[in-house]
């Protein structure tokens, strides 16, 4: 049995519109660059039931609750811009 591929897609902004490319290099959580990022909701600030400080809630923007995130374009512009920012915020990937 022969397994080829026909096409494949990086996703750096999970749910958003795919970039098509030729070849994508493998890191150790999966393809580089794809779905490093997320697109949130900040929701208000709600009192908490145990100290009563008000925090704001972070809630991800999935395509099944906003079908049209699906359209936005995205690009790789340099490695060395994602990767740095990435780096600074995540640690390495």
């Amino acid at each position: 049995m022969t397994i080829s591929i026909s096409k494949l897609f990086l996703y750096p902004i999970k749910s958003c519109r795919g970039i098509p490319v030729s070849s994508a290099e493998i890191a150790p959580l999966g393809f580089k660059h794809d779905r490093n990022y997320m697109l949130v909701e900040v929701k208000p600030p709600k009192a908490d039931e145990n100290d009563g400080l008000k925090q704001e809630t972070w809630v991800p923007m999935t395509l099944r609750q906003h079908p049209r995130v699906s359209v936005l374009h995205n690009q790789i512009v340099s490695n060395q811009i994602a990767d740095g920012f990435n780096q600074h915020f995540y640690g390495e990937r």
